[in-house]
Parts: structure tokens; C-alpha cells; sequence
């Protein structure tokens, strides 16, 4: 995984007044970064190379992180 971001943006923050699926805005997008906040306090993020396409696997690489932790878990 070694190249440069050239953009970011926000794909999708919950609303909970307007709970529309997730799926609408990430579905087919490249390079996702995922920042999720547990109701412990903890946060998690993900990275997906590639796009994004439900119930497909990929032979791209991730990595999950726990960011309230500081650990790295590299998908292979």
C-alpha cells in the first residue's frame, strides 16, 4: 500500500433522524476509510483498497485498526 492521497471526502456520517442505509453511498467506492465509534467509546477504523461491492471478495489489501488501542490487524 504505498501511494499518495490526493483527495479525501465525506462519503456518509450518521444521522440518526435520517437513517438511510450505508450501502447507498459506499457501495462501488474505492479507497474507503471507515471511522466507527462504539457505544463503549472505543473507535475502530478500516481501509479497503479497491472499491467496495456487498457480498464480494476481495484480493485487494486492508487493515482494521483499533485507533482507542493503537493496534494494527493487516488482512492477508
Amino acid at each position: 500500500m504505498h501511494f499518495r492521497i490526493e483527495d479525501t471526502r465525506i462519503l456518509y456520517k450518521f444521522d440518526p433522524l435520517n437513517q438511510v442505509n450505508i450501502h447507498k453511498y459506499i457501495d462501488l467506492k474505492d479507497n474507503l476509510v471507515v471511522i466507527v465509534k462504539l457505544i463503549n467509546g472505543y473507535y475502530l477504523a478500516g481501509y479497503a483498497e479497491g472499491f467496495f461491492k456487498p457480498k464480494t471478495v476481495s484480493d485487494k489489501d486492508g487493515i482494521i485498526m483499533s485507533l482507542t488501542n493503537r493496534k494494527c490487524y493487516f488482512l492477508v
